[in-house]
């Protein structure tokens, strides 16, 4: 694995090519992310490869990259052959820092055998865009993830109600010093994006231009909040 910034890390969503093309042009220091998602599920398929390299020279000048192809079943634009999938995300594994696949994916194991060969980081993940499952289920997914070989878990699950945010808080709480992400999706879950970030969870997402997720906030504002609420993310951006 590949070293990253210490938490929490603002992840940029590049949610279409001509954003990724404007990101990688720009100076690292003016990115205002710690690194950059390239969903390659919502790119055109002649795009990809341009994608890639883009990846590889958002690497080369310091901003890691994080490869994600998400199936259509879990809230993402790929619903072609999910073999063609699995080799794509086999091939970022050689340019990017990070790749994520879904915890319920035939292919996970591939996809972390590619990455290992690669010293790439495995995220695996799990979307619920309907509600917020119980604790007892989110812990078992966690679980999964973590036994499937996943450097860094992902659990983003839709916010509804009060006790949504009390069963996210006390599960960040539990797994603080494990390599987790936690996100509440949609307007409810707004606090929690920058709330969960603060008291460990390690990635944070948000769009640097149209959100891909419901309640995604803009780079800027995240960046402010996270700046305001957590003290490690205010030094280590304070230069």
């Amino acid at each position: 694995m590949r070293p990253l910034p210490p938490p929490p890390l603002l992840v940029g969503v590049a949610a279409d090519l001509a954003i990724l093309r404007t990101v990688a042009r720009q100076a690292s220091g003016r990115r205002g992310v710690d690194a950059v998602e390239a969903r390659l599920d919502l790119y055109p398929r002649n795009g990809i490869v341009e994608a890639l390299r883009l990846c590889e020279r958002l690497e080369k000048s310091g901003t890691p990259t994080l490869a994600t192809c998400r199936l259509a079943s879990e809230g993402g634009g790929w619903a072609a052959d999910d073999a063609e999938r699995a080799a794509l995300l086999g091939a970022a594994t050689s340019v990017c820092a990070m790749v994520d696949v879904e915890l319920r994916s035939r292919h996970l194991a591939a996809v972390r055998k590619a990455a290992r060969a690669a010293h790439c980081a495995i995220v695996v993940s799990h979307h619920n865009f309907r509600r917020t499952p119980s604790r007892v289920s989110l812990e078992g997914i966690i679980r999964r993830a973590g036994a499937s070989g996943g450097d860094i878990v992902k659990v983003s699950v839709f916010v509804r109600a009060p006790q949504d945010h009390a069963t996210l808080v006390g599960l960040m709480l539990k797994y603080q010093h494990r390599p987790l992400c936690l996100i509440g999706m949609g307007t409810a879950g707004l606090p929690l994006r920058v709330y969960l970030s603060a008291v460990g969870s390690l990635l944070t997402y948000a769009a640097l231009g149209k959100p891909t997720a419901p309640g995604q906030p803009s780079v800027a504002d995240l960046r402010a909040a996270l700046r305001a609420c957590s003290s490690s993310f205010r030094a280590r951006t304070s230069s």
